[in-house]
């Protein structure tokens, strides 16, 4: 794990640039099965989380719900050729974007260049 915050120079360079404090929770992969699902029933999110999608189709019961429960419809923002206000979006290939489609919407945007985890990096609704 990185040191933590006042202890890592880059977090708190980038905190001191943004001018707000952004802290990091981190699961190590030997416990993430037993914290994630906790924390999504509880509803118990930050405002940006990334779960291996895996995760959600191997081990969340009810994923679907639970992802149109707690996360933020992107389609509206991200649909089509709206990616190109967001360059860097925009350079993500077109497969790696299906990763992110739950119940037929945009729910999270893909960390590419990882499409076999299939991550879910999400924004809290």
């Amino acid at each position: 794990m990185p040191p933590a915050l006042g202890e890592n120079s880059f977090y708190d360079a980038v905190n001191t640039d943004l001018g707000a404090t952004l802290e990091f929770q981190f699961i190590d992969g030997m416990t993430i099965l037993d914290k994630i699902p906790p924390l999504l029933a509880a509803g118990d999110v930050a405002d940006i989380i990334t779960i291996p999608r895996w995760i959600m189709e191997d081990h969340i019961p009810d994923a679907a719900k639970a992802i149109d429960r707690l996360f933020e419809d992107l389609t509206p923002y991200l649909k089509g050729d709206q990616t190109t206000t967001y360059p860097l979006l925009s350079t993500i290939p077109t497969e790696a974007w299906q990763w992110s489609i739950w119940n037929g919407k945009l729910m999270a945007v893909p960390s590419w260049p990882e499409p076999a985890f299939g991550p879910l990096d999400a924004a809290a609704a």
